[in-house]
């Protein structure tokens, strides 16, 4: 018949004389390894603390501005992956639904069921300073990414009506190095990356109207 092989922990407990270094170093062993137990389950119970951290879900009131992680969702559409934000926003959240989901108001182009698992919202922080410096450069979902030519300046605006649809914003655009002749139309929310441009025909446009009813001087 064998025996059953000796191991640090049966070699120290059976240990009645003998090879005293043998017994040291069996006793090393069964210290380290205790050690080393005492180590990971002092791992574990941080990790499960860490855990259990994440999973307390935050709370929002109606009213309150959050992002919306909707990566795992958009990408499953005919969107390159490249154009998809880890979150869109900010919406504003309309109520609560159920204990850990809540409805947020989404533009009804976006076509998404609007009540989310409260684990895909974050707060929104804005800047007052600088309400936009916490928005992404990105492009607005839905609008245009980018155009080949940089917008030299706005000339006009317009509102354009649709039967049963909002009213939408249009700016002639004068195209940096282009004739006068390729001067076109463009939808406000498709010239998301010249903002600047777009805010100095609005100021001047201000000042031109102030000054045509006498109130310039």
């Amino acid at each position: 018949m064998g025996q059953q092989p000796l191991t640090p922990s049966t070699v120290v407990a059976g240990q009645k004389g003998g090879n005293p270094a043998a017994y040291e170093l069996a006793k090393t062993w069964q210290e380290e390894a205790d050690l080393a137990r005492a180590s990971l389950q002092k791992a574990a119970k941080k990790m499960k603390k860490w855990a259990d951290e994440k999973r307390r879900f935050l709370e929002f009131e109606e009213g309150d501005l959050v992002l919306v992680k909707m990566h795992s969702i958009l990408r499953y559409r005919k969107v390159h992956k490249g154009l998809l934000r880890r979150y869109e926003g900010p919406f504003k959240v309309l109520r609560r639904v159920g204990k850990v989901a809540y409805k947020v108001e989404l533009p009804s182009k976006l076509k998404l069921h609007p009540v989310f698992h409260v684990s895909l919202l974050k707060p929104y922080h804005g800047d007052e300073e600088d309400p936009n410096r916490g928005l992404s450069q990105r492009a607005p979902m839905g609008a245009k990414t980018s155009y080949d030519h940089e917008v030299d300046c706005i000339l006009k605006v317009r509102e354009i009506h649709k039967r049963y649809c909002k009213p939408k914003i249009e700016y002639k655009v004068r195209w940096k190095g282009l004739p006068k002749s390729k001067d076109s139309w463009e939808p406000g929310e498709a010239l998301w990356q010249f903002k600047k441009q777009i805010e100095a025909f609005n100021t001047a446009k201000a000042n031109e109207d102030v000054a045509r009813i006498g109130g310039g001087e």
